[in-house]
Parts: C-alpha cells; structure tokens; sequence
C-alpha cells in the first residue's frame, strides 16, 4: 500500500468487513462521535446513495431508525437504573438509621434517606411522565 496523502485517511480492515477482503468504509479519525447502544464502541456514519446508516467497530449496524430507537431503551434502561440506585442507597441509609451500631449517626442517616428517597421519587416521576407522553430518551 502506498503512503497516503497528506490530510488523506486511507480506509482501514475491521473485523465486521467483508470475507472477500474489501477494504472498510470506515475511515479513521471519521467516526461519527456517538457510540453504539449494544457494545459502547464508536459508530461510524457510512453513506450510501442519499440515505446513510451506523456501524461499529465490531459490525453492529444501524439505520437511522434503528439507532434511534436502540438510544431511546438505552436512555430508559439507564434511568430505570439510577431510579433503582437511589432507591437501594436510600434504603441502606434507613437501615443504618435504625441499626443499634450507628446510633450516633443516627439522625444523620434518616436525612440521607429522606433526601435520597425524595431524589428517586422525582426521577421516578419524570420517568413515568416520559413514558406516559411516548417521549422517554
């Protein structure tokens, strides 16, 4: 292969190309900037005639469409994930609030819950809102 030209990326080999051994349309340093929903890898935007689609490093493809959708569960998937982290940590502190071993720390740790508890209920109901308006992600 011959050196390229300056400011010139030649396209490279990845492990979703072609068996009959067609160079990649996937140029380095000409991904798009987002990642993909299933492995978090860079995306790279092909064109193709006028419309254009997504692709990863590993091959995972996707229409505009599609990576629409596939980001929009990643988004909900990633609230319903904090919501459940909140949650979990504000029980820990209730249950420290009420454990004979932390008895000084006592109040202290009901506050936490108590705040705790009321950042996942309005998370919670953003969500809810989200979901009910068809608008989650």
């Amino acid at each position: 292969m011959q050196p390229s030209e300056p400011g010139r990326s030649e396209p490279t080999m990845h492990a979703a190309d072609e068996v009959d051994g067609q160079l990649s349309p996937k140029l380095p340093n000409f991904a798009s900037g987002l990642t993909c929903p299933e492995c978090h890898g860079s995306l790279w935007e092909l064109k193709e005639g006028g419309s254009f689609r997504f692709e990863c490093r590993i091959g995972h493809t996707y229409g505009v469409d599609a990576l629409l959708t596939e980001q929009a569960e990643t988004v909900e998937a990633a609230l319903w994930s904090a919501i459940n982290a909140l949650q979990e940590r504000a029980a820990t502190f209730r249950r420290l609030a009420g454990s004979v071993a932390t008895q000084a720390k006592r109040p202290h740790f009901a506050e936490r819950a108590q705040v705790i508890e009321g950042q996942a209920e309005t998370l919670l109901d953003l969500l809810r809102g989200l979901i009910a308006d068809g608008q989650v992600g």
